[in-house]
């Protein structure tokens, strides 16, 4: 099980790093309103009520595509094919929570209206749990490999 569960992990990255172009297509899962050069236009239309008077937004999809496809190189291009951990230890399925708990964690903050509660968007919150949980079980794997 194992086995397919980390294949499936190898190549998720790449397939949610395309996918997110539909979101670009859409014109939709962008964040806050920003001038800087890589700022995507985003037709009135299709702006979130309160920010029809901005035209550029970050492209949160952009963003999150890029590192997906980051993980992807870094799973398949070095961990796998130079032979660093094995299919079937579990590491890739777990590298892959870890990675999109990181990404998801950063990106709320640039979010347009995240549910919060307290300091951090709810999305964080869970994003930490899945970070600390995969870390852990991340290093138990590592030992129990070492041994």
């Amino acid at each position: 099980m194992k086995l397919w569960i980390d294949l499936a992990a190898l190549g998720l990255p790449l397939g949610q790093a395309i996918g997110r172009l539909g979101n670009w297509v859409n014109q939709e899962l962008y964040g806050l309103p920003t001038t800087l050069p890589w700022g995507i236009y985003i037709a009135p239309e299709n702006r979130v009520s309160g920010f029809e008077a901005y035209s550029h937004f970050h492209p949160l999809f952009a963003y999150e595509a890029a590192w997906m496809l980051l993980t992807y190189i870094f799973f398949y291009g070095y961990l796998y094919r130079q032979k660093k951990i094995q299919l079937g230890t579990g590491m890739y399925a777990l590298g892959y929570l870890a990675s999109y708990a990181v990404i998801r964690f950063s990106l709320d903050f640039l979010r347009i209206n995240p549910w919060s509660v307290g300091i951090l968007t709810v999305a964080q919150w869970i994003s930490l749990v899945i970070f600390g949980v995969t870390a852990e079980l991340l290093l138990k794997v590592k030992r129990a490999m070492v041994r």
